[in-house]
């Protein structure tokens, strides 16, 4: 969708802020839809929450850093979780229960020393790295 010559524009007619890319203030939008899931109260959960950190000329916002910032904090508004899992564009897993596995030992870091003396593949090579 090509960006209309006057700019994006709000429902009530309004611009929207986040128009110039380099100066615009935060911005949080959710999106309901319909036939969402339910959260435990029964109300409806966003299908989409656009989140927009805030952008100024000569301010370093720190690229990934800071949007992985932005994005922690809106977790922590929305969630109660013990951890976030942020797989951005040029991000990719090899291995599909590496995401598990690390979970896994969130929860547990225990775990992996009761994994590493389980599997005599991974066993043999990290002795051998000691």
């Amino acid at each position: 969708m090509k960006k209309p010559e006057v700019g994006w524009v709000m429902q009530d007619g309004t611009p929207w802020p986040g128009n110039d890319s380099r100066d615009h203030p935060e911005i949080i939008q959710a999106y309901l839809g319909s036939g969402g899931a339910l959260d435990v109260e029964g109300k409806e959960l966003p299908k989409l929450v656009y989140v927009l950190r805030e952008k100024r000329p000569g301010y370093n916002h720190h690229k990934k850093a800071g949007a992985m910032n932005a994005l922690i904090r809106v977790s922590a508004v929305l969630t109660n979780a013990p951890f976030i899992l942020n797989l951005d564009c040029d991000h990719y897993v090899n291995n599909n229960k590496a995401v598990r596995e690390a979970m896994c030992f969130l929860v547990d870091p225990f775990m992996i020393s009761r994994v590493l003396k389980n599997d005599s593949r991974v066993t043999t090579s990290w002795r051998s790295r000691r």
